[in-house]
């Protein structure tokens, strides 16, 4: 008895002492084989941190443990990692594993990491093959083993991440926090297996644009793989995504080269609420507050086979019948939605996919509207075909915005489009084609800070390829009416490419009142101040505007017939001419009008593509009343101030340009140009300057002066004013006159006279009598020196030549002569002469 007990023992002692040894054993036939199988089916580099065997977690089995495991990828991404685990644990018969065979019974991946990657150009990291295409693997022999067999039992995959990058859509689709467990039996080749994925969650990028984030996922898949026929059924099965549940089931046969497919997923989720589900986060907050009723359905079926890029039909169609949406800022819900979305595709090349929304249709409100758009060839090619039809009521738009406005009115549209996208992405806008009418009827709105309503009576626009057509388009703001016609040009390379929208427009009006305008103007936009420094130093706050700028890329003409515009208190008659606009300059082409009780005809340039806007213009006047002129235009009172007290009519013909501040105001000291100048019926009332010049001569001639016609030409010189001399009468005296205004307003002008003895005061008059010769100067050759600012002038008498008349005279008188006059003058004579 102790004998057997000692042998028992001993056995014991033998047994322990291989399980511990075995593993030793074995060990580097394990490494060996396992890094050989890899390296042989592998195109790629494979690497392990530890090897370990245990025959006492899972007896009669042997367990071998691998701690983090790297496969890497393969071509251009041999040096990135394509798999990665952090420990890989498997159960091997221990008996077949003896007899020279590998039997792998369970497996389990602990924070598995699988990174699949897509080039530009289309390969993947996931293209592994063996070192040698062209090299067939040996086949067992007959009746013999290939040494490796998996009657796999168990496999539990736990913390999973599954990413797939896109490097040409900058696409990245994540799987991660993934725990699997598959489970089930097999059976003389036949495997019944339940697939549970109970915990993972799915991200989405785009680019920089995150669709979808840390959507939950769940999946509990029953399926049967007959290894003796290649066949998997999958049992009616339950995937949801975001909550959002589907049923999968159907047949895989892959007995051939190409793999035969019948699939079917149905939404287990009936209401149209459901769907809201699978709204993508970046559009969250659009449908945070969106209310869906009715019904909906969801179909999807792959049927057919795949071999290479030959794949099954593919037939998905989204459903809803009768449905209503809701939504606090809308005043009411919009009924009978109809959706019928499809994703379809022929067998064949994913080429042939496409999206068809036939139709998405409602009413909103109690307007109807119908929506159809078909993309084809997804994979490929995209072409594109899109409608729009339908009614728009604009009173219930205005409730839709929220906003204060009280609009009427009714749109009634039907757009049909269709091209090619990727033509569009590469600028290639002539394989567009667009055609259309959008009709508006009875539009007011109406507004608290507007004074008016703004109406359009009715308007056409009538869309194709190249142009939109504006036709019939007669509105009313206030008093002012106004019709147009035209078109625009280039709108497509516009709109997604930022090109030159061109346009060509007439506009018709009987009254145009600018007055209202800028007051409603002014009322709706909220009035930006500047801090400016006055020229006493005082610190002032004055309203801010900008300088116009003309974006550089619109290409207009534009005509105009007028017959009034109300501008402060200017009246303008019958406008006409043409503007062309283009790269940011307006150029103004015979732009005629009748103002002042004359007209006037302008040509000339506003440069506003430049830091500084720039103007160059010419201005034809004919017959203005300069009074009326000079209270209407700013460049009369700051060129000819004396044309405010003037009355009368004028002529010019002017070329100026010069600098335009940021602002929107001339800069005075830029100003260039020359012209000329005529009058007609002037007359100077109550002049500051001639009120100086009364001091010397006789108030009474000087109450309103007289300007005989004349003609003068002048020159602008940075901003101030050069009058070349020129000839008239004023008061019935002979000028000569001539002289400079600076853009400081400072004063040097010239009035030589010759001055009608009638016209001096009597004490000087009296002085020129009691000269010897005197009797015979009828008129005095004198100079008129003007000087001073505007505001402030300064006239002297000048008589120079006045006292070369009189020594000419006196030479003509004898010594007697002079004692008689000498005694009469006194100190009189010296005073005129000073």
């Amino acid at each position: 008895m102790k004998k057997l007990g000692l042998v028992l023992g001993i056995i014991i002692v033998v047994l322990i002492a291989g399980m511990m040894i075995i593993p030793m054993v074995y060990k580097d036939e394990l490494v060996g084989k396992t890094k050989k199988m890899l390296n042989e089916s592998l195109d790629t580099k494979v690497e392990f941190a530890d090897l370990e065997f245990s025959f006492f977690k899972s007896f009669p089995n042997i367990r071998l443990s691998v701690t983090d495991l790297i496969i890497n990828g393969a071509k251009e991404y041999k040096n990135d990692t394509l798999f990665y685990a952090k420990a890989l644990s498997t159960d091997i018969g221990l008996g077949k594993l003896i007899s020279g065979e590998i039997d792998i019974n369970s497996l389990r991946l602990s924070e598995p990491t699988i990174k699949l990657m897509a080039s530009q150009t289309g390969s993947g990291n996931w293209e592994l093959g063996s070192p040698s295409a062209e090299k067939e693997p040996e086949k067992p022999k007959k009746g013999e083993s290939d040494g490796f067999s998996i009657g796999l039992e168990e496999l539990l995959i736990e913390d999973a991440t599954l990413l797939y990058i896109d490097e040409a859509s900058k696409m990245r689709v994540a799987l991660d926090d993934l725990l699997i467990n598959i489970s089930g039996e097999v059976q003389q080749g036949v495997s019944d297996l339940k697939v549970n994925l109970s915990e993972g969650h799915l991200k989405v990028v785009m680019d920089t644009t995150q669709f979808i984030e840390q959507w939950p996922l769940q999946l509990q898949l029953p399926v049967v793989y007959d290894g003796n026929t290649s066949k998997v059924k999958i049992a009616e099965s339950m995937l949801s995504v975001n909550g959002y549940e589907t049923v999968l089931q159907g047949d895989v046969d892959m007995a051939t080269d190409s793999m035969q497919l019948d699939l079917n997923l149905k939404s287990k989720n009936t209401d149209l609420t459901s769907l809201l589900k699978l709204v993508p986060d970046n559009f969250k907050e659009l449908v945070g507050d969106l209310n869906v009723s009715g019904s909906h359905s969801l179909n999807a079926d792959v049927k057919g086979y795949y071999a290479g890029e030959d794949f099954p039909v593919i037939d998905v169609a989204l459903v809803s019948k009768g449905g209503e949406l809701k939504h606090k800022e809308l005043p009411d819900a919009i009924k009978k939605l109809d959706i019928n979305v499809k994703v379809v595709k022929a067998q064949g090349p994913l080429d042939g996919l496409a999206l068809k929304v036939e139709p998405f249709a409602g009413y909103i409100g109690n307007e109807p509207f119908t929506t159809t758009m078909e993309l084809t060839n997804l994979m490929g090619d995209p072409q594109y075909d899109f409608s729009l039809d339908g009614n728009v009521d604009l009173a219930y738009v205005a409730k839709l915005s929220g906003s204060d406005l009280d609009l009427a009115g009714k749109v009634v549209g039907q757009i049909n489009s269709k091209g090619d996208l990727y033509a569009a992405m590469e600028n290639d806008f002539n394989k567009f084609t667009t055609d259309g009418e959008v009709k508006l009827s009875d539009f007011v709105m109406k507004d608290e800070k507007m004074k008016e309503d703004f109406q359009l009576n009715n308007a056409i626009m009538k869309f194709s390829s190249k142009k939109v057509a504006i036709q019939n388009m007669q509105g009313q703001f206030g008093k002012t009416d106004f019709a147009m016609t035209g078109h625009v040009e280039n709108y497509f390379p516009y709109i997604f490419d930022n090109k030159k929208l061109r346009g060509n427009f007439h506009l018709q009006s009987d009254m145009i009142n600018v007055n209202q305008l800028m007051a409603i103007a002014n009322d709706m936009t909220p009035a930006d101040t500047t801090t400016v420094n006055t020229a006493e130093g005082q610190v002032e706050e004055q309203e801010a505007t900008s300088a116009v700028r003309i974006p550089e890329n619109l290409q207009f003409t534009i005509t105009s017939d007028v017959n009034q515009v109300l501008y402060d208190q200017l009246t303008i008659n019958d406008i006409k001419g043409q503007m062309d606009i283009d790269n940011g300059i307006i150029d103004l082409k015979n732009l005629g009008m009748k103002m002042l009780n004359g007209a006037m005809n302008m040509n000339g340039k506003y440069i506003s593509s430049q830091k500084n806007p720039s103007f160059d213009f010419n201005v034809k006047v004919d017959d203005f009343d300069i009074q009326k002129a000079y209270h209407s235009l700013s460049v009369l009172r700051k060129m000819i101030p004396i044309a405010g007290k003037s009355v009368g009519r004028f002529s010019t013909n002017l070329d100026l340009n010069g600098v335009v501040s940021p602002n929107n105001k001339i800069i005075v000291n830029t100003m260039n140009g020359l012209g000329d100048f005529s009058s007609k019926g002037l007359q100077i009332v109550d002049s500051g300057t001639f009120d100086q010049i009364s001091s010397l001569l006789k108030k009474d001639k000087l109450k309103n002066i007289v300007v005989d016609d004349f003609i003068t030409k002048f020159n602008i010189e940075n901003g101030g004013l050069r009058v070349s001399p020129f000839k008239t009468k004023i008061a019935d005296q002979e000028m000569t006159i001539s002289g400079f205004k600076g853009a400081d307003d400072k004063l040097d002008f010239t009035l030589d006279v010759m001055l009608d003895r009638n016209m001096v005061k009597d004490d000087l008059n009296n002085l020129f009598g009691i000269i010897p010769g005197s009797e015979n100067i009828k008129y005095v050759d004198a100079s008129l020196l003007i000087g001073g600012t505007v505001t402030k002038p300064e006239v002297k008498l000048d008589l120079s030549r006045a006292r070369r008349q009189i020594k000419e005279e006196l030479k003509k008188k004898t010594a007697d002569d002079w004692k008689d006059a000498a005694k009469k003058l006194g100190k009189g004579l010296e005073k005129l002469f000073k």
